[in-house]
């Protein structure tokens, strides 16, 4: 669940625990990418960290490349192209 404020945004998420065999605090769901974005998973833990961990190298590529943050809208796109490659078979 998200919600935006005029002083912020709040993220919350629920951890559903499949197996006797997970260990709860090892389940994280709840990620930062950079200084100024954060974002949830849901669905498939490991499926989403491939996102997580790509949102977060082009994060880091372009503030090394162009010396400031990257938009929001920009990392999205980013996961989104990746998201897609994956069911065209890329």
């Amino acid at each position: 669940v998200g919600i935006h404020t005029a002083e912020g945004v709040v993220l919350a998420v629920e951890k559903r625990i499949s197996s006797k065999l997970l260990v709860p605090s090892s389940i994280k769901k709840l990620v930062k990418l950079d200084s100024h974005i954060g974002c949830t998973m849901s669905g498939l833990v490991a499926d989403s960290r491939t996102l997580v961990d790509h949102a977060r190298v082009e994060t880091q590529h372009h503030w090394f490349t162009y010396n400031e943050k990257m938009q929001t809208r920009s990392v999205v796109q980013s996961v989104c192209d990746l998201a897609l490659g994956f069911g065209e078979g890329a």
